[in-house]
């Protein structure tokens, strides 16, 4: 019976340098694909797996969005004291434009078309809107000074669509100095005409113009 000592080496191991030669070839090869490996990773970028980011969709300007091309059915009427009507004739503003000391106001940068067209009648243009399909505008003969607070003198909302003018809505008190001095998006399709804080009227857009 023979006795193996500790550590007695396998019959597989190496035991003469010819033994070792084969091992060290393979292991120069075995680090040159290595080196190779670690060159291409650093030259090589995986495709990445895009990600869905949600952006809000950038609000078109007032010219870049459609116009409703189809005239819609104007509703004559009053809501309180404002007054819509039906109309494809833009009125002419021919006297200048009153100011008063305090009150100095500009026209918007850039009017849409609707816009520049009030502006070439003689209106002053204190807000101009795109909605559902529609360029609402409110124009004034000039301000004057009431108080401390500065009053649009005959402001108006004229209401375009893709072919031109097709209503106005206007202050029927007859008083030189309107109530109405603003107006504002309401969704889902209207405006609201607004006197300070208080709304005078809602202006509803769609197939039909009226007023609530």
């Amino acid at each position: 019976m023979s006795i193996v000592p500790p550590f007695a080496a396998a019959s597989w191991a190496p035991r003469s340098i010819a033994d070792w030669a084969p091992l060290f070839v393979s292991g120069v090869v075995i680090v040159g694909l290595l080196l190779a490996l670690a060159v291409g990773d650093s030259t090589f970028t995986a495709p990445q797996a895009s990600v869905p980011v949600a952006r809000e969709a950038p609000r078109a300007p007032a010219e870049a969005r459609p116009l409703r091309a189809a005239p819609p059915r104007v509703q004559s009427g009053n809501q309180g004291s404002i007054r819509l009507v039906g109309t494809r004739a833009l009125p002419k503003q021919n006297s200048q434009l009153a100011s008063a000391s305090g009150c100095s106001r500009e026209q918007p940068g850039a009017p849409s078309s609707s816009a520049a067209a009030a502006i070439q009648a003689g209106w002053h243009v204190g807000a101009d809107l795109y909605q559902s399909g529609y360029h609402v505008v409110l124009v004034d003969a000039g301000v004057e000074r009431r108080g401390e607070r500065c009053v649009p003198i005959g402001a108006s909302v004229l209401v375009f669509i893709e072919s031109g003018l097709v209503a106005i809505a206007y202050d029927r008190t007859g008083l030189p100095a309107s109530r109405l001095a603003a107006i504002e998006v309401a969704e889902p399709d209207g405006v609201k005409m607004m006197g300070g804080k208080a709304t005078l009227a809602h202006l509803a857009l769609g197939d039909q113009l009226l007023l609530r």
